[in-house]
């Protein structure tokens, strides 16, 4: 059977997660990892996760383990690729990018498609006092997160959980999911399938919907503001919730 060329662009620790994953097929020889494509130096400063001077994780492993780094994203075009990996990624791939690769790219996306596209998806899942969470692989498009399904998992969302965990819970399971994935890929069993034929609602959430609710109000019932505590705990995403006492802001931070 002959390796079928793959290419990862991906970022921070849940991307490198889903890279080992990746190279540990690519070292039993069932794929091939051609390159990896992580934080350049032309967007480093934008990247809030590094402190001034570090390097990506992603950055750091490719380099140990003797992987090549692409420069820029262009440098993948002309090469023979089978398909594309996205993971913690946070640009949009033009179509000139995600056409290269035979099959295209699949993204992974840390929630369940297509009820909750774009950010922030667990703290609306909490808000709305859904009962199951997941995640999802999708093939990429020219829109956001509307791509036809590779695969789907879901499970069930713990009572009293807050958005942070509730995302870490998504990645996880992302996780434990991507062997099968990287299995249909090389048995070549991969079937998308159309968001809209799963019966399911098509949403889109930003996180913007979310500043206005940030404060919050102790006149609320005690259900309502701890569900709104939990669904915006989210930090190095949404900025953390607060009250507001005699003109004064406290922010509301969970104990370790």
């Amino acid at each position: 059977m002959e390796l079928k060329n793959i290419v990862f662009f991906g970022t921070r620790s849940t991307g490198l997660d889903f890279l080992k994953v990746l190279y540990d097929f690519h070292n039993e020889k069932q794929l091939h990892l051609v390159g990896v494509y992580t934080v350049s130096d032309r967007w480093r400063t934008k990247c809030w996760w590094l402190s001034h001077g570090e390097t990506d994780p992603v950055e750091r492993f490719c380099a140990n383990s003797g992987i090549r780094i692409f420069e820029e994203m262009k440098e993948i075009i002309g090469l023979k690729l089978y398909a594309g990996i996205t993971v913690s990624f946070p640009r949009v791939l033009s179509r000139d990018i995600f056409c290269v690769p035979i099959l295209g790219f699949i993204n992974f996306d840390a929630a369940p498609l297509p009820e909750y596209r774009g950010q922030c998806s667990p703290s609306f899942a909490i808000m709305e006092d859904n009962e199951y969470f997941g995640c999802t692989f999708i093939k990429v498009d020219e829109s956001l997160d509307t791509g036809p399904i590779y695969l789907r998992k879901t499970f069930a969302a713990p009572k009293g959980i807050d958005a942070y965990t509730l995302d870490r819970m998504a990645y996880e399971e992302g996780l434990k999911a991507f062997p099968e994935l990287l299995e249909q890929l090389i048995d070549d069993q991969l079937k998308a399938i159309p968001q809209s034929s799963l019966g399911k609602p098509e949403r889109y959430f930003s996180r913007k919907q979310l500043y206005p609710l940030l404060e919050c109000d102790l006149g609320m019932s005690k259900v309502e503001l701890e569900k709104r505590i939990l669904a915006l705990t989210f930090p190095r995403v949404l900025p953390a919730p607060y009250i507001m006492i005699k003109g004064k802001k406290f922010n509301i931070i969970p104990s370790e």
